[in-house]
């Protein structure tokens, strides 16, 4: 529980979000929205000129798994088409939410180093005619010519930063409406998913600036979700704090920023925000107490100038404050 907390004079982004400015991919009508399908967004916060900029999705909900491609010039994310029968779609758009448009169905995009592909997550259907269950694989996603290609079987699929290796996720129990999996195994494969060998115990990895590390989260129980940075060399595992889904790296590579825990409230309710974890300061995690409502899955560019954020909604619950550290007594 956070029970006393030191401010922190700098922000991930160095930005006080003051000033608002939106900007709307989307104008199609949106369909009718069945009972839990909450309307968000994407919001990209920029250091220079403190600016925002939103991206809405009128025929989508549940918007998530950003990424910022090398460049720092455009994210990759997902959302859930609205309906009785949702679809996982990912998609780009500019950092200046000009240039939206869809990939191809799947979840969780990933770039490559060279920013010329992607890597997502896709349920394929086996058995005969596509009526057994559906299993996760990894396709890479040309973006000069949209051609796709199946790698192997896993989810969450991650790049090396120099292209060779490939990191994901594999097994694990499947818990509805949630993307976590308890059990689940890291493995690590050739860029296209071959050979792959088992790692270690773990979910969402994330490779380091240098390639060394791998940050990755691990449920170890209903109430205890953690994670932890894998050094690829000393085979050594420290464990950062408490959060969940996937850990992105700052471009320095030494912290990551994801969804942080500050308290548990319940089985299996949490409260939550936005966190930066830092390597030098492990169990110490540094909130991101925004005004927005419900922000969650945090991305920061490669130069460190952009963070990307999901919000539910343009309604401001608190006045913005930067990080906050949480110091237990």
């Amino acid at each position: 529980m956070l029970t006393r907390a030191k401010r922190i004079v700098h922000a991930v982004v160095g930005a006080a979000m003051s000033v608002v400015t939106s900007s709307c991919g989307a104008q199609s009508p949106a369909p009718e929205r069945l009972p839990g399908q909450i309307y968000n967004r994407m919001v990209c916060v920029k250091a220079e000129g403190k600016e925002l900029v939103y991206t809405d999705m009128p025929g989508h909900w549940d918007l998530g798994s950003p990424s910022i491609s090398p460049d720092g010039k455009t994210v990759a994310f997902d959302a859930l088409t609205i309906g009785v029968s949702p679809q996982r779609q990912s998609w780009l758009v500019g950092i200046d939410g000009k240039g939206l448009r869809e990939l191809a169905n799947g979840a969780t995009p990933r770039w490559s180093p060279d920013g010329k592909r992607l890597v997502i997550t896709r349920d394929v259907p086996a058995g005969f005619f596509g009526l057994g269950e559906r299993t996760p694989w990894l396709f890479e996603i040309e973006l000069a010519t949209g051609k796709q290609r199946r790698l192997c079987e896993g989810r969450f699929g991650d790049w090396s930063p120099d292209g060779l290796r490939l990191a994901f996720a594999r097994g694990g129990a499947r818990v509805a409406n949630s993307g976590v999996h308890p059990g689940s195994k890291l493995f690590i494969a050739k860029a296209d998913g071959s050979d792959p060998e088992e790692l270690c115990s773990g979910d969402w990895p994330s490779w380091s600036p240098n390639g060394k590390k791998l940050a990755f989260y691990l449920e170890k129980g209903p109430q205890s979700r953690v994670f932890y940075i894998h050094d690829l060399e000393t085979k050594k595992q420290t464990e950062l704090g408490s959060g969940f889904y996937r850990a992105q790296w700052a471009g320095d590579g030494q912290s990551v920023v994801s969804n942080g825990i500050w308290d548990v409230i319940g089985d299996d309710r949490f409260a939550r925000a936005p966190a930066r974890f830092r390597l030098d300061k492990p169990g110490k995690p540094e909130f991101f107490m925004t005004d927005f409502d419900n922000p969650w899955s945090p991305c920061v560019s490669p130069d460190g100038k952009t963070i990307a954020l999901v919000v539910d909604s343009e309604r401001r619950r608190r006045p913005p404050d930067g990080f906050e550290e949480d110091e237990k007594k």
